[in-house]
């Protein structure tokens, strides 16, 4: 067993047949290296937003050996520890040479004495050894295999650590816990701003919370406004801007603010704050920003938006605001009967999941425009890394979720929404958007060969259900209970089976803004 000195405070300690390679030295900035790979620095100003500093960066290849030096090395685990002082946290992130992510922050704990040895910071009372443990699996065709012991319920990670093909790339990093109150999920979107968003500019820069008044009319009157609501791990900007990647984009959104008062986004917490509550403050913020007794609300509700936006019109509006006038409302890849990814056995194959996707979608922007535009990943790596440090320092059974929770087939928002009696005749009129993906390979959609293999192993009829757009089953797209006569067949705009749409490419496609033209403008 060879030990490697990594980075400060960590040490690599591995077997004759896996070589450890530290890159770089570490850049506490998370900054790309020059010339690196567009989706790379989006990665770095993500982690770096989640409150990450990267202390070491190694690649672990593997070495071929005889056949029987891999079975004799097979029982010798490589190891990763990483000193931390009393308030910081610390976990890995893996990277495959053909680029599919997975998180790993399952440790074991140990105290170290003050005077133990590591940087200043991570030697006085309090401090601790963190301690990841891969283990080496015997070779096969001549080539070694890494893997994890299957304990951080992740399928994405194993098969990381399992069937990577070459070196496995290891960040580590580490963050601070602060004080108690950290611990808690709220803390996870401490720094989202909530508010109404106004989309009446193609610059995304001014698609930030703040208010965004409702136009009055020239006499006095009721409004029309079309409501955009948001997902899971993102915001207004991040859902909706690819929009202005296509001409058909451009053109829904021209319209959009030509035939209503204004065009609005509400940006929200999706993990501390369940989707009833959700409603309940894009409700206020709406009456605050001034809405008229008998105005009119059209929508577009993006994933989770849809059980929020369902939340509103459905249940809430009906008790405080029975005057507002429900039009029509378009769901894309919305969780109405829920997705289980959702239930908490899946959360670390969601945060593994939604990080893959996010930097495929980013590989898409870049085709489209040509140019590095990924906010989406920038929000996305964000907002998981945080929550993947909220699930490294919280024990399992101090979880609590309520954003996630509401996204459960059997949780009580879903189930009530979809028995609730009566009420449909002044419900909005519905539309759908669905995908199925199937992987086929195709540069144009972000699938590296290595992301799609991952995903056929272990999401495709796995995870999810046979069909699904690798976050939501698709029969949960169109799914409203007793609410169903509001969606007609016709009423469905389905991508079919393929990979050309996933979870966080639909705005991506050109078909999406035609579809909600015709539907909402009758264009």
């Amino acid at each position: 067993m060879a030990q490697v000195r990594a980075g400060p405070g960590v040490t690599v300690t591995a077997p004759a047949n896996v070589q450890v390679t530290p890159r770089a030295a570490a850049q506490v900035t998370l900054a790309a290296a020059p010339g690196a790979p567009a989706d790379r620095s989006a990665l770095g100003q993500g982690l770096l937003a989640a409150g990450f500093t990267l202390v070491a960066d190694f690649d672990l290849r593997p070495v071929t050996p005889s056949p029987l030096a891999a079975v004799a090395a097979s029982a010798q685990p490589v190891t990763v520890s990483v000193d931390v002082a009393a308030n910081e946290g610390a976990l890995l992130l893996l990277e495959t040479p053909d680029g599919v992510f997975a998180w790993n922050y399952t440790a074991s704990r140990q105290k170290k004495a003050p005077q133990g040895l590591g940087i200043a910071s991570s030697s006085g009372p309090g401090a601790a050894t963190l301690t990841f443990q891969l283990s080496p699996a015997p070779a096969a065709a001549g080539a070694l295999a890494l893997h994890l012991p299957d304990i951080s319920g992740s399928s994405i990670l194993n098969w990381v650590v399992k069937k990577a093909i070459g070196a496995v790339r290891t960040r580590v990093l580490k963050f601070v816990i602060g004080k108690l109150e950290d611990l808690a999920v709220d803390h996870v979107e401490g720094k989202t701003v909530g508010g109404l968003t106004s989309l009446a500019s193609d610059d995304v820069n001014t698609w930030t919370p703040g208010g965004a008044p409702i136009p009055p009319a020239p006499a006095a009157g009721p409004r029309k406004i079309l409501l955009m609501v948001h997902g899971t791990f993102s915001n207004t900007n991040d859902s909706y801007s690819d929009l202005l990647l296509t001409a058909e984009g451009k053109a829904f959104l021209a319209s959009a603010r030509a035939g209503y008062d204004a065009v609005l986004g509400f940006d929200h917490k999706t993990l501390g704050v369940g989707a009833a509550q959700n409603a309940a403050d894009m409700l206020a913020a709406l009456e605050a920003a001034g809405l008229p007794q008998g105005s009119t609300i059209d929508a577009v509700a993006y994933s989770r938006g849809g059980l929020v936006y369902r939340a509103f019109a459905e249940t809430l509006l009906a008790a405080q605001r029975p005057d507002i006038k429900l039009g029509k409302a378009a769901f894309l890849a919305c969780t109405n009967a829920g997705t289980h990814l959702a239930e908490p056995e899946n959360w670390h194959n969601l945060v593994d999941l939604y990080t893959n996707i996010a930097m495929a979608a980013a590989r898409v922007v870049g085709l489209l425009v040509g140019a590095p535009v990924n906010p989406l990943v920038n929000q996305v790596i964000g907002i998981v890394g945080q929550f993947v440090q909220y699930l490294s320092v919280v024990a399992i059974d101090d979880r609590r979720v309520p954003g996630l929770a509401d996204m459960e087939p059997s949780s009580d928002l879903v189930t009530a929404l979809n028995t609730a009696p009566g009420g449909l005749d002044r419900l909005a009129q519905y539309f759908a958007i669905t995908s199925n993906f199937e992987p086929t390979f195709d540069p144009a959609h972000g699938i590296t060969h290595e992301l799609e293999q991952m995903l056929e192993d272990t999401v495709t009829d796995q995870l999810i259900g046979p069909m699904n757009d690798l976050v939501v089953d698709t029969p949960s797209m169109t799914t409203f209970g007793t609410r169903g006569p509001r969606l007609q067949p016709t009423d469905v705009f389905g991508f079919g089976t393929g990979e050309l749409v996933y979870h966080t490419t639909y705005f991506t496609a050109k078909e999406t803004p035609a579809a909600l033209s015709k539907w909402l403008f009758g264009a």
